[in-house]
């Protein structure tokens, strides 16, 4: 059974939830996941470390926070058209 000590299982579980399986790559574990790639109609599996899944997300939800407090619209040309 594979072991990732850098992460809680908290955060393995979170992880499984948006559609990673674990995979020992050279010793270390990775989290795959098939993906579509944009401009295409064809997916293929992205590999990525558990501190990568988790600084993607959090990188996620800053953007929508930032969103959320800023209303979603940031027109500088046209102030008052939002």
């Amino acid at each position: 059974m594979l072991e990732d000590k850098t992460l809680t299982n908290e955060e393995v579980r979170q992880i499984f939830a948006m559609g990673y399986k674990p995979v020992e790559r050279h010793g270390d574990v990775y989290y795959c996941r098939r993906e579509v790639e944009t401009g295409s109609r064809f997916d293929k599996q992205i590999c990525r470390t558990g501190d990568e899944v988790k600084r993607l997300t959090q990188a996620s939800k800053d953007t929508v926070t930032q969103f959320q407090g800023t209303g979603g619209c940031r027109s500088i040309d046209r102030p008052g058209a939002c």
